[in-house]
């Protein structure tokens, strides 16, 4: 607690503790691994475009005819001055040249951009689903290592580097690629010896290009981490801006993201620094080499006998070179950047799947749920959330587990849909280990209603049809009068097809329980876990609750957990956990008498229900 009068933090207070909560560099959850080459990454990121070859195709064949047309200009200079000199005036002939050369021009550029643009998306497209994909199968430990703002900045910001990497870089590196070596063919052909001067300066750019590849890399994968840190601020500050403001915590809250903003802003201007230090460099390279060649075909000795014609071409085809050699250095910041966001994206697309070993596909006959000596901890040099814990649920049967807050009560509702491995011991349904059953199967047999449950971005409608959608209307009709969602929905303009708001934030918490409970009562599951289902509700949502609830657990096998033992007092067995271990087990009137835990635990809840002061 803050000394009385000892004011406001200060500001460098405040700075050292956001810059402690944000780190520079945050540690990678991924395990880690030799990186492949740029090289490697970049042929790996363009297999995922494989399936497009004819519009590479398309966009090759554009962009060499674009690439040649340019060249076949500086010969059509040749040959127009060599005919005046000759004094041929073929005043058609050579408009309709140039006319049909810039047309030439226009089609292949339009070719190679467009179909290059249209590989772009297609892989954008694809990488964003294989993104998706990947999540959505990461085992649960992955998710308590990351944070939804990582994942969505490798969605949106990784994969937009990478359009940018296969989209304007391959059009640059083609479109300009073509075109400078149809020029210095052509150079070649008008003049191999002073052409040769052209190429003692390509070590050089290359030594230079490789340098600044690997910086350029760096620094990318540093941006990715800072937006993630600035996601994760921003998304915070907008979701707890109720706490944030009751709080007063709005100065440390814009610590946090200026800090994590800076260090996206001072990555940048690193970016900015090498690309404008390396684009000069390379140009003045390229312009001494220029000015050599120049020298030399002016110079009678190394010139040779050029004609005019042949000696205008030369000096035009020199000077066309210098604009496409320039667009080449200044795309290869944007080639590394892209390079850069594909590594991180494929240290995420590289992630195994959660295990799925179940083959067993022989129908269940019953619900019955047995666990045999399970114990369980969250990471191996953890200390066990379960130990040894074995109890029996037969189908129909109500059981509750109840105890403290750590204890692994909802340890165990993660247990049973295998989102997590048990440590030792088993878990069987219907006499079957639930390893052995795919997990499509498995998950199939469970509805899970929480505390806090989950809604999508949509109507009522969608969300109790979630993951239904083949429904009949008389069965979600059902599914509405059983859960008593009709009771609010029927007052609202739009009824079932009105909106929920983001994550239900249009809605009361009693309301988002009964769409949850309408959503389990069409899936209509044999098993049933209740996690906190009443908690923290208003006396009129929690009569409905109740008695939808009452519904739903008929002739299911359903485990509840909560910290309210005053409503599980009809249960058929009550599981009370205590320090990992199963501690008692028993109706409530048994475990009243025995004078145990639970007992304890009934008192210390009967004291927080009574009437307050």
């Amino acid at each position: 607690m803050a000394r009385r009068g000892s004011g406001p933090p200060s500001p460098a207070t405040i700075a050292a503790s956001a810059s402690r909560s944000v780190p520079l560099v945050k540690p990678s959850p991924l395990p880690s691994r030799v990186r492949p080459s740029a090289t490697a990454t970049y042929w790996r990121l363009l297999s995922y475009a494989r399936r497009h070859w004819l519009l590479f195709v398309l966009s090759f064949v554009g962009f060499l005819i674009y690439g040649l047309s340019n060249a076949a200009f500086a010969h059509v200079m040749k040959l127009l001055i060599d005919s005046i000199q000759a004094g041929e005036r073929r005043e058609l002939f050579f408009p309709a040249l140039i006319v049909a050369l810039f047309a030439a021009r226009g089609v292949g550029s339009f070719m190679g951009s467009y179909s290059l643009a249209s590989v772009g998306k297609e892989l954008v497209h694809d990488l964003q689903l294989r993104l998706y994909d990947t999540f959505s199968a990461m085992p649960a430990r992955r998710y308590d290592d990351m944070e939804s703002s990582e994942l969505i900045t490798k969605v949106t910001y990784g994969v937009g580097n990478v359009a940018d990497s296969v989209t304007t870089s391959l059009k640059v590196i083609l479109q300009e690629g073509l075109y400078v070596l149809g020029l210095l063919g052509y150079i070649f052909w008008l003049n191999w010896r002073l052409a040769t001067v052209f190429l003692l300066v390509a070590p050089l750019i290359g030594w230079l290009a490789a340098l600044t590849g690997k910086t350029f890399r760096r620094i990318t994968r540093k941006m990715i981490n800072s937006q993630g840190q600035i996601i994760q601020s921003a998304s915070e500050s907008i979701r707890g801006f109720r706490e944030i403001r009751i709080f007063g915590t709005q100065q440390p809250m814009r610590e946090k993201f200026r800090v994590a903003s800076d260090l996206f802003r001072r990555q940048a201007r690193k970016m900015d620094l090498v690309k404008a230090v390396s684009s000069p460099l390379v140009q003045m390279m390229v312009s001494l080499a220029l000015a050599l060649l120049i020298w030399l075909a002016l110079n009678p000795v190394t010139g040779g006998t050029m004609s005019a014609g042949e000696f205008i071409a030369f000096l035009l085809a020199v000077s066309m070179l210098v604009k496409p050699i320039k667009d080449l250095t200044e795309v290869y910041s944007s080639l590394q950047r892209g390079i850069g966001s594909a590594e991180v994206l494929f240290d995420y697309l590289d992630l195994e799947p959660e295990a799925d070993t179940g083959s067993d596909q022989t129908p269940l006959r019953s619900a019955d749920l047995r666990f045999e000596q399970v114990s369980f901890r969250y990471r191996p040099d953890a200390e066990p959330v379960l130990q040894d814990v074995s109890f029996e649920v037969r189908q129909g049967q109500i059981v509750a587990l109840v105890g403290r807050s750590g204890e692994g009560k909802s340890t165990i509702a993660k247990l049973l849909p295998r989102f997590y491995e048990v440590s030792s011991g088993r878990i069987l349904i219907d006499g079957r280990d639930i390893r052995s059953l795919p997990l499509r199967t498995l998950r199939s047999k469970i509805a899970f209603v929480s505390q806090d449950n989950f809604l999508v971005s949509g109507s009522i409608r969608e969300n109790i049809c979630f993951g239904q959608p083949d429904v009949t209307e008389a069965a979600l009709a059902e599914a509405v009068r059983l859960a008593h969602v009709d009771e609010f929905a029927s007052r609202m303009p739009q009824g079932l097809d009105s909106p929920v708001g983001d994550n239900g934030s249009l809605l009361s918490g009693g309301q988002r329980q009964r769409i949850a409970i309408a959503r389990a009562f069409l899936k209509d599951a044999p098993i049933i876990i209740l996690d906190e289902a009443t908690s923290a509700l208003d006396p009129d949502s929690e009569v409905y609750i109740k008695d939808a609830l009452e519904h739903l657990s008929r002739n299911r096998t359903t485990l509840i957990i909560t910290h309210r033992l005053g409503a599980i007092r009809k249960v058929d067995k009550i599981i009370v956990l205590s320090r990992g271990r199963l501690a008692e087990q028993g109706t409530h009137q048994e475990l009243m008498a025995r004078g145990g835990i639970y007992a304890g635990l009934a008192a210390e809840d009967r004291m927080d229900s009574g009437p307050k002061a």
